[in-house]
């Protein structure tokens, strides 16, 4: 005779209280039925991921959303043991793509002027607490801080700096290219700029 819905209610109840009171016990008999049906399990595993695409895609894109960081660290670790394996496939790629390259790059830097700038900064050797205040007020700045004449173009503006301070802030003003090629700031101490 079927059990009926309280019976079925009552016996799931019971289960579970048991298998709380002997979790040990539950978890050494799961152990011990995946070490002796091993190779039935990754079966039944693929079978299941085969015949349920969208929910594999659910739950991974579920997992990747819950664990940004540790997927993250993952990729990069995988990127950079690849890479080293197959130094010979990035060349390969970059080669077969250049004009792909070019055209990302060149777009890249239509749409990141500021990031495009910081960056030649840094290379240039310039030290910035905060380098997007330091653009703010760059792109706002129509004169020349010495001569006060207008910039003649975005070329001609130019950020100097104390090219013998290495290790902290050492901008010195916003310059048109003349007075900056005269190193007029030479003597003059480092500025602070805010957005005041």
């Amino acid at each position: 005779m079927p059990l009926t819905e309280e019976q079925k209610l009552k016996k799931k109840i019971t289960l579970k209280k048991w298998k709380d009171d002997n979790k040990e016990k539950v978890l050494e008999s799961r152990k011990k039925y995946y070490n002796d049906n091993k190779e039935k399990i990754k079966d039944q595993s693929k079978d299941w991921k085969k015949n349920n695409p969208e929910k594999v895609k659910e739950q991974n894109k579920k997992y990747r959303a819950d664990n940004l960081e540790k997927v993250r660290e993952k990729d990069i670790e995988y990127s950079k043991n690849y890479r080293l394996k197959n130094p010979e496939k990035g060349k390969e790629y970059y080669n077969d793509n250049k004009e792909k390259f070019k055209e990302h790059g060149k777009e890249w830097k239509k749409n990141n002027p500021d990031k495009c700038r910081i960056s030649g900064w840094k290379h240039q050797g310039i030290i910035a607490n905060d380098y997007d205040l330091i653009y703010r007020v760059y792109v706002a700045t129509n004169n020349c801080e010495f001569c006060q004449e207008p910039f003649k173009d975005s070329k001609d503006r130019c950020l100097d700096h104390n090219h013998s301070i290495l290790d902290s802030y050492n901008i010195r003003g916003i310059l048109c290219r003349p007075c900056n090629f005269k190193d007029v700031l030479k003597d003059y101490p480092i500025k602070e700029y805010s957005l005041d």
